[in-house]
């Protein structure tokens, strides 16, 4: 396990959100807040489907100390024929989700974005073994050359005004090129002489109950957009997909290129829960302060953004984005506590935790509803701060630490710090004399505070790597 591999897998995040982001900006100046709501609402429906093609048995491959061709190729044929089946089912039920949002055109965009269940199943098993075998460098180029042609080919069909569609052509351009190139990165194939129910039987002990866990945390992921499209309007929903796309989607990426690479590392360590305590507190310090910075970024500078790049059909959506940046913090501690579950085999606690989630989610936005998408907001911010308390909680009776207080601090220190410099920032914005400064100013003066506190904590993190190198 080498430095490398992490770096590459930051890398690979990073910039396919990089890439992704300039292209959905670059869209977000030819289409409007409905086009980009419809799209959302679509893209959580499909995400449940193309979820359900992975069956689990991705983590499970990728958490199996021994693997075998039968393993590999059993998968592979389960992928593909759960994939047909979440096809057929997304083609019916496309009527009735567009009546569901008096959307009528949502059901010909529904089904044909669901040919993107079925490309994704094509490649789940080579993810998989390309992820067991940390090619991140590889993933990295596979991703950003997909986010690369299928921008193109968005942006061109929006220019030509074929509108919502092109947000549709854009999805299945890249998926066809991830598919293309995963094939070429990964070698492996196929063998039908390989299927065996023996190794279903292998991989559903863990894979059954992570399908479960990843169908809950897949609707929790989406009962925003979906709750927001269905009980206020799908320009509603495009706004907040803005705000969405802005803060969680970046830091979620962070958190899926350290998840990528702490759960390899931590199960590799599940028999060991003294090391593995240490190794867990080492990542949220890792977490917490290395990502700060970018989180004060987007804070202070997502309303100047938004202001001088998008038109002012997009401004709304700036005061979501700033009370969705304490989500993200929240998320990117929950999502390392989330790979250290599923590392130490123990699917069971993801399940609760993701009823526990959907549920409170679910009724914040319900309640915050009346205070508009601020509202809704605020309300999912106060879940997901509910939620690192307990997640940190139930992290210390797994792993036993020497120290409990430890990995609260690891976490519950970068929190408060990041909301001191908020603090601190919104009371320079208050003062008479703030018109001193330009709000690019005011942001430098903020990040370089916060860079002198992180400085004083580099000791903490920069012997992270001492047992990833072991």
């Amino acid at each position: 396990m080498s430095r490398s591999s992490l770096l590459w897998s930051l890398g690979h995040q990073v910039t396919r959100q990089g890439l992704s982001m300039g292209v959905f900006f670059a869209m977000a100046l030819m289409l409007g807040p409905a086009d980009f709501g419809t799209m959302a609402i679509l893209l959580a429906w499909i995400s449940i489907g193309t979820f359900l093609v992975d069956a689990g048995f991705g983590a499970a491959l990728v958490q199996r100390n021994q693997l075998t061709e039968k393993h590999l190729t059993t998968a592979f044929v389960a992928n593909v024929v759960i994939a047909v089946i979440s096809f057929t089912a997304m083609w019916t039920l496309a009527p009735v989700i567009s009546r569901a949002y008096a959307e009528p055109l949502m059901v010909d965009l529904l089904r044909v974005l669901a040919l993107a269940i079925l490309l994704s199943s094509a490649v789940a098993t080579k993810v998989s073994l390309a992820q067991r075998e940390m090619r991140f460098k590889q993933l990295a180029i596979r991703d950003s050359s997909a986010v690369v042609i299928g921008g193109v080919a968005g942006i061109t069909f929006a220019l030509a005004g074929l509108g919502v569609w092109s947000l549709v052509i854009q999805t299945l351009s890249g998926a066809a090129i991830s598919a293309v190139m995963t094939w070429q990165i990964v070698p492996w194939v196929p063998n039908r002489r390989a299927l065996s129910l023996k190794a279903i039987r292998d991989l559903s002990g863990y894979s059954g109950r992570m399908l479960l866990f990843g169908l809950l945390k897949i609707a929790a992921q989406n009962v925003d957009v979906m709750l927001i499209g269905y009980t206020m309007s799908v320009a509603m929903a495009g706004l907040y997909s803005l705000a969405f796309k802005m803060i969680i989607k970046p830091t979620g990426a962070i958190s899926a290129a350290f998840g990528a690479y702490f759960f390899p590392a931590f199960s590799r360590l599940q028999d060991n829960r003294d090391i593995l305590a240490i190794e867990y507190e080492r990542a949220l310090k890792l977490v917490g302060y290395g990502c700060i910075p970018f989180l004060l970024i987007f804070y202070f500078a997502v309303d100047q953004f938004v202001a001088s790049a998008l038109p002012a059909k997009w401004i709304a959506a700036v005061p979501v984005a700033k009370v969705l940046t304490f989500v993200a913090l929240a998320q990117l501690f929950i999502a390392i506590f989330g790979e250290l579950i599923k590392a130490v085999g123990r699917p069971g606690l993801l399940i609760w935790w993701s009823v526990g989630l959907l549920v409170s989610t679910a009724t914040a936005i319900m309640v915050g509803s009346h205070w508009g998408l601020v509202g809704i907001a605020a309300g999912i911010a106060v879940v997901h701060a509910v939620g690192l308390l307990a997640c940190l909680s139930i992290g210390v009776r797994l792993t036993t630490p020497p120290t409990p207080t430890k990995q609260f601090g690891a976490a519950l220190g970068p929190v408060f710090m990041f909301l001191c410099v908020i603090a601190a920032g919104e009371f320079l914005t208050s003062m008479e004399f703030s018109e001193w400064f330009s709000p690019w100013v005011r942001l430098f003066l903020i990040l370089a505070l916060s860079g002198v506190v992180i400085a004083a904590f580099r000791r903490q993190v920069s012997g992270w790597f001492e047992l990833a190198r072991k």
